[in-house]
């Protein structure tokens, strides 16, 4: 099952809420960038479910707050990854 609004995907919206607020609000601290990031990802999911009109139920609700929370984690993988491959080792 793939989360999405419209014609964009879940991982394309989270990429471009997460650039939104990491660079409108700078001094985020590094450790709620995870928080951040898995937060948005459940909410984004949540409204994706009433986007798209399916019936709700505890699974409908559980599979896509579930989809968002691993969508947020593999966000904060790519982010920390990125972070690791520009930062050289010191």
């Amino acid at each position: 099952m793939e989360v999405a609004i419209g014609t964009y995907s879940l991982p394309v919206l989270l990429t471009v809420l997460l650039g939104i607020i990491y660079h409108v609000i700078p001094s985020i601290p590094d450790k709620h960038k995870a928080l951040i990031a898995i937060a948005a990802g459940i909410v984004i999911g949540l409204v994706a479910m009433f986007y798209n009109e399916v019936a709700i139920n505890a699974k409908v609700v559980i599979d896509y707050v579930l989809l968002g929370l691993m969508t947020g984690a593999a966000a904060i993988g790519l982010y920390e990854g990125q972070r690791a491959v520009m930062k050289p080792r010191e």
